[in-house]
């Protein structure tokens, strides 16, 4: 990975227009790593976009770029595609087709064909992945605001280091961010901002339809579109639900269900034991071992009991094997 990040480099001292490209409903480790990365890009000599595929926009008063959503200014030189690598997930129109692509991800499968490939799958986020490459690159990039962004990504995606990718080089990563200048209380400031009253009765009454199966030790949820639509919400209302199960309960895994009016279901996956991602390829879809997803024309119904059935099988194989 050190040679294609050091040709990567290269391309960016071109002083090309680079558009970083953030996954659907971005998290803080995409935005993140297009942040850390954008201020690289703009060291070089570079122009930079960052763009999401949401029609909502999102808004981060710290963050060094303005964050557009579903279109771009100018026709990039160079796409940057961070935590995810597939094109479903970002915005990606058919302007885009031939133009070299660098991709930063620590997910499994994919369908972009990257001319820069920087993936590893056993990273517990895309900003670790990142971090580990511009250390061994050149230390010296990492300046205090790019470390600072990189810490956020990596607290983020590993829940404050409780995920279940996360190893004893995590922490060796994470103090070499401390070191270049990242501060903890910074992050915790940015990864905790209030939310709206409003929105947080919607998702405490969500969370009261929660249940849980003991035997597969997995919480679930089941929501449909049309119940956002009736509360006034859109599908960014449910971010972060699926970690606030896991780390909020004495279970190994959580299932957000989300039927769509197209007739589509939506599952997302998070766990601290089972691996999420061989059960997300399952049925077509894709992510890492703690946290998967996948779209499924099956009903919520089937999708439910298929799920809870192999994560159940999943504990008893491991009881069996404690014996």
């Amino acid at each position: 990975m050190q040679e294609t990040f050091k040709k990567f480099i290269h391309e960016l001292k071109k002083g090309t227009h680079v558009v970083f490209l953030a996954h659907r409903d971005p998290d803080f480790d995409t935005l993140s790593a297009c942040g850390a990365l954008g201020l690289i890009a703009k060291e070089h000599g570079c122009s930079v976009e960052v763009v999401i595929p949401n029609t909502e926009p999102v808004t981060l008063d710290y963050f060094p770029f303005p964050i557009q959503s579903g279109k771009h200014i100018k026709r990039p030189d160079l796409l940057v595609i961070c935590d995810t690598a597939n094109t479903d997930r970002v915005y990606f129109p058919t302007e885009f087709t031939g133009i070299p692509v660098a991709l930063f991800d620590h997910h499994q499968g994919g369908n972009i064909l990257a001319t820069f490939r920087m993936v590893d799958n056993t990273a517990p986020s895309c900003c670790d992945l990142i971090a580990d490459i511009i250390y061994n690159h050149d230390k010296n990039m990492l300046t205090p605001e790019i470390a600072q962004m990189l810490f956020d990504g990596l607290v983020a995606d590993t829940l404050s280091f409780r995920t279940s990718g996360v190893k004893p080089v995590t922490f060796t990563r994470a103090s070499k961010l401390l070191m270049h200048g990242a501060v903890p209380l910074t992050s915790h400031k940015r990864l905790t901002q209030k939310q709206p009253a409003e929105d947080f009765i919607f998702k405490t009454q969500l969370m009261s339809h929660l249940k849980v199966d003991e035997k597969a030790s997995c919480a679930y949820l089941l929501v449909t579109e049309q119940e956002l639509l009736n509360a006034n919400k859109t599908k960014g209302a449910l971010e972060g639900v699926g970690n606030e199960m896991l780390s909020g309960m004495f279970i190994n895994t959580t299932a957000l269900i989300y039927t769509m009016n197209n007739g589509e279901t939506k599952v997302s996956l998070r766990s601290n034991a089972s691996n999420m991602y061989e059960i997300a390829r399952s049925h077509g879809g894709g992510g890492h071992i703690a946290a998967a997803g996948f779209v499924t024309t099956k009903k919520p119904t089937h999708i439910l009991a298929e799920l809870l059935a192999t994560l159940a099988k999943e504990q008893e194989d491991l009881k069996k094997k404690e014996k």
